[in-house]
């Protein structure tokens, strides 16, 4: 932990990026990598993304209505920035904290990952060894992959660090149900599993891939009131430079893996918090591969109701949309109109992180 506040201290004290340098970082990064089914195993990636993913704002069980959309052209808002420490919860936009935070992302290696203990309201290092990590919305649970067990996931308890790890290696996708005490995960098969955060117990549900195939971003995420969940349906490969159509999505019970209803939404949900807090709209990934413009999509029709550019995102309670992007978090309407953005600092540009609520 000292040597990860010494590199805050001297990220604190270099000068901030400029506009140039975060649209070259962005375009390095290329986040916009294809999730396959047949790829099957974990890739490290939080959130939000995981990013994807993710970790992660509460999702209400009253359903409250998204901000009215934008009548208009309106002028960007101002930048604020923040200080970092690990001393503290870092606040963002809409009531949130930054939940966790990965290792630094450099040419020589990847460093020590971060998870917001919330009793002690400070940030404690996880062992060097995980690779990626997923902090739940309560704060109690991080679900991590570790280099010493590759392709398992293992869910660890915050405040003691007691770890149970899953059986096989072959899930993926995790995202965190809305009460943060269930972990969703997308088996190679096409089906999804449900884990107990408290016990490790795992209930895997078979999908028939005959009547609801999935070809391309194929992982599962929650509905806002955690007892159903969705995946992309597609029409099949069409070719890697090409993001494969998706005809709608299925939704499923979580208890029992009942299939449910359909929806015509023509894209798959972006991960953690994709759905809105009343389950009205869903954000969805951008139409093409070499695009930026996440989707905001009406889940009955599937109209796309607007776009914002961001590597990544997930709806808030007050039904406002939270975007990442390199060196800044901006918050949106329900229509992608930008309401407030935040600088992040140096140290922060650099990594990988998950939000939830303050």
């Amino acid at each position: 932990m000292e040597e990860l506040l010494r590199e805050t201290v001297h990220d604190l004290a270099g000068e901030a990026r400029t506009a140039t340098d975060l649209a070259t970082g962005a375009r390095v990064r290329g986040r916009r990598l294809r999730r396959r089914r047949q790829a099957g195993y974990v890739v490290a990636v939080v959130l939000l993304a995981a990013l994807t993913t993710v970790p992660y704002a509460v999702l209400r069980d009253t359903a409250l209505p998204p901000l009215p959309p934008s009548t208009g052209i309106s002028s960007a808002p101002v930048p604020q920035t923040s200080r970092w420490s690990a001393k503290e919860p870092f606040g963002l936009p809409g009531g949130t904290v930054i939940t966790g935070v990965g290792g630094v992302s450099t040419e020589t290696g990847t460093g020590q990952s971060l998870v917001l203990e919330r009793n002690a309201k400070q940030y404690k290092a996880l062992p060097a060894s995980t690779t990626a990590s997923w902090p739940s919305p309560n704060g109690r649970w991080v679900a991590v992959q570790d280099d010493q067990r590759a392709g398992q996931i293992g869910v660890r308890r915050v405040s003691t660090g007691n770890i149970q790890w899953l059986p096989g290696e072959k899930l993926s996708g995790p995202a965190w149900s809305p009460d943060g005490d269930r972990l969703l995960l997308t088996t190679e098969e096409g089906g999804f599993a449900v884990v107990t955060a408290a016990t490790a117990a795992v209930k895997t549900h078979s999908v028939d891939q005959s009547k609801f195939a999935c070809t391309d971003s194929c992982q599962y995420s929650w509905l806002p009131q955690g007892d159903q969940v969705a995946i992309a349906l597609t029409a099949g490969h069409v070719s890697e430079a090409e993001r494969d159509r998706v005809e709608g999505l299925a939704i499923f019970a979580a208890a029992t893996g009942a299939p449910v209803r359909t929806v015509p939404v023509p894209g798959a949900p972006v991960g953690q918090d994709a759905w809105s807090p009343d389950g009205r709209l869903v954000l969805i990934e951008p139409e093409r591969l070499d695009s930026s413009d996440l989707r905001i999509a009406e889940v009955e029709t599937g109209r796309v109701l607007g776009t914002f550019r961001a590597w990544s995102g997930q709806f808030l309670r007050d039904g406002s949309i939270l975007g990442l992007d390199d060196g800044a978090v901006t918050r949106y309407d329900a229509s992608g109109r930008a309401l407030q953005k935040v600088i992040l600092p140096t140290f922060l540009a650099r990594r990988e992180f998950t939000v939830g609520p303050a």
